[in-house]
């Protein structure tokens, strides 16, 4: 035995009512979404200057919407981040070395913006141990005598410097408004 069930709205199947209302419903979902990526990325993107760091960490968190070129009723943002590091000021964390990591004293000329390390400085360095750190020594060019020009250390703690979940949540709360101020049904 089968029964058969039609509902209608105002004299027409409820399908047909439905299929209509997709295409605004689709519009209204995908440009909320895209508003809410550009407000992700501008509000991220201050988040991670407020943590002290360049510009160059700013304009590496993107964020994608999909699907790009056509309307959704399921639209998703993808926020990352180019650096594959960019976690490390998300969480925090220890880096330890093996033994020891190298950090550049204010000795060692830069390159660029950047001073480089012990093996690109080019260089012949040797190993000294002077009071609780080691040290490497080297005679830069047209110096005499040897300078210091790295530190060793076991490890690192990088602290936290930003809270991009908490932006992220933030725009996430504010995408009901968005799709109610755009939904045109």
């Amino acid at each position: 035995m089968t029964i058969r069930v039609r509902i209608e709205y105002k004299g027409e199947p409820l399908s047909k009512v439905f299929g209509e209302m997709k295409t605004p419903i689709a519009q209204a979902a995908t440009t909320a979404m895209r508003q809410a990526g550009e407000i992700l990325k501008t509000e991220a993107r201050k988040e991670i200057a407020k943590g002290g760091l360049g510009r160059k960490w700013q304009t590496a968190l993107r964020v994608n919407v999909y699907p790009q070129n056509k309307d959704s009723l399921s639209p998703a943002a993808f926020m990352y981040h180019k650096i594959p590091y960019a976690w490390v000021f998300e969480q925090g964390a220890t880096i330890r070395g093996k033994p020891l990591l190298w950090l550049p004293l204010p000795s060692v000329p830069k390159r660029g913006t950047r001073q480089p390390s012990p093996r690109k400085l080019g260089i012949k360095l040797q190993s000294v141990n002077r009071g609780t750190k080691p040290l490497l020594v080297g005679r830069l060019q047209g110096s005499k005598k040897a300078i210091p020009l790295y530190v060793g250390v076991s490890a690192v703690h990088l602290r936290k410097r930003f809270e991009l979940r908490g932006v992220a949540e933030s725009v996430a709360s504010r995408i009901p408004q968005l799709y109610f101020n755009n939904f045109k049904g």
